[in-house]
């Protein structure tokens, strides 16, 4: 029996049509912006984001910096906008869903360990694969993100907590940026920069179960 912690986003979640969803909400509302110039915005104020910045904080700065004048988003509902983007993290592609569902079928613990705002928290919690999870930690609400390794002591505490055999050591650890990686290797945990449920599976030596 293990402990496996994931990431959501590009992990359990991957990007799928994240921003083309965001570029037709914006059009609907009378923005004209190009896909690289909101991602420059988009990614430019994400960390703040996800440490709990409003929705009527990080948008207006979000289309700033694609370029736009003020004008010329007014008429934005930001908290819609922040719902559909966190809306994307409400379902999982049939590949994470199986891999967790082997997990809890082979006796596995799994946690959530994520860079998140708040409205993909929302997402995740009323969806049916998240509320599965009894473990769940995000930056937004402990008011720290990873790679610092103070979110890494919350979580061991948050799974100590749940799981008395949990052991740092033997806690597998699946995310995509090798910074988060490395802090998780630093912290003590057996971390692995995510290539794919496929890999996951090898990793954790898990066998697809009879369903």
């Amino acid at each position: 029996m293990s402990i496996v912690v994931f990431d959501i986003g590009q992990v359990l979640v991957p990007e799928g049509d994240r921003i083309p969803r965001l570029l037709t909400y914006l059009t609907d509302s009378g923005v004209t912006v190009t896909v690289d110039d909101l991602l420059r915005g988009y990614w430019a104020h994400r960390d703040d984001y996800d440490l709990g910045l409003p929705e009527d904080e990080y948008w207006p700065k979000v289309l700033r910096d694609a370029g736009l004048d003020e004008t010329a988003y007014d008429g934005v509902d930001f908290e819609g906008l922040g719902a559909l983007d966190g809306a994307r993290n409400s379902v999982l592609v049939p590949e994470t869903e199986e891999l967790l569902f082997d997990l809890r079928a082979g006796g596995h613990h799994i946690g959530l360990l994520s860079n998140a705002p708040t409205s993909m928290i929302k997402a995740v919690r009323e969806s049916d694969w998240g509320s599965q999870i009894e473990v769940k930690i995000f930056s937004a609400e402990v008011g720290v993100a990873k790679p610092a390794q103070r979110i890494f002591e919350i979580a061991e505490g948050q799974l100590k907590e749940r799981y008395p055999e949990y052991e740092r050591e033997t806690t597998f650890f699946f995310d995509d940026r090798q910074v988060n990686i490395d802090g998780a290797l630093e912290f003590g945990w057996d971390a692995h920069l995510w290539e794919g449920a496929e890999e996951a599976r090898e990793v954790l030596g898990l066998k697809p179960s009879a369903k």
